[in-house]
């Protein structure tokens, strides 16, 4: 890598990583470790990489949006159609939920996680992160995101607050309905 490595996955054969460089590669630790076994790249610096349940395929995302899904030879299987912010410090990160039927796409510059079909790209939905006690404060900056791997259509989101210098984790259950809250 030319630039600081941002994103690793392991199944148990192979381990994929994604740089700034604008480089995901896919290494089998059973040979040599110092050359991967494939290299795609993106359009923009890749910050996380993540393999589905089934290790069959991989997910990558890059800065502004910028999210691909590759089958374990690398060969591209869909580029999802995220609006992008033109900006280059929009980072985004995307993972699997549950059963990896869905992914999560959530970026430091919005305020809402994109929930979206693997497999056919449409989006289910777009989950409002809201700011503490329902203000209309905009400073929300998706720092990270994980499905909670135990509960369909569940998921956390680790979040920041720039006018208040704080950080948390919200929980995120989308098959609870508004009035149970």
């Amino acid at each position: 890598y030319q630039r600081r490595v941002h994103g690793a996955h392991q199944t148990p054969w192979l381990f994929v990583t994604s740089s700034f460089d604008r480089t995901v590669k896919l290494w089998d630790i059973r040979m040599d470790c110092r050359v991967p076994i494939t290299v795609r790249e993106s359009e923009n610096g890749n910050v996380t990489c993540c393999f589905s349940d089934d290790d069959r395929t991989l997910l990558a995302s890059a800065i502004d949006n910028e999210v691909r899904l590759y089958d374990i030879r690398m060969d591209l299987i869909r580029k999802f159609d995220i609006p992008q912010r033109k900006s280059n410090t929009n980072y985004t990160r995307s993972y699997f939920l549950n059963s990896s039927d869905y992914i999560l796409v959530g970026s430091y510059e919005e305020d809402c996680v994109h929930i979206l079909n693997t497999y056919t790209g449409k989006k289910l939905n777009d989950v409002q992160i809201d700011y503490p006690n329902n203000s209309q404060r905009t400073d929300i900056n998706i720092q990270s995101l994980r499905g909670d791997p135990h509960h369909p259509f569940n998921f956390s989101v680790l979040v920041a607050y720039r006018d208040v210098d704080m950080c948390e984790i919200i929980h995120v259950d989308m098959l609870k309905s508004a009035d149970e809250d």
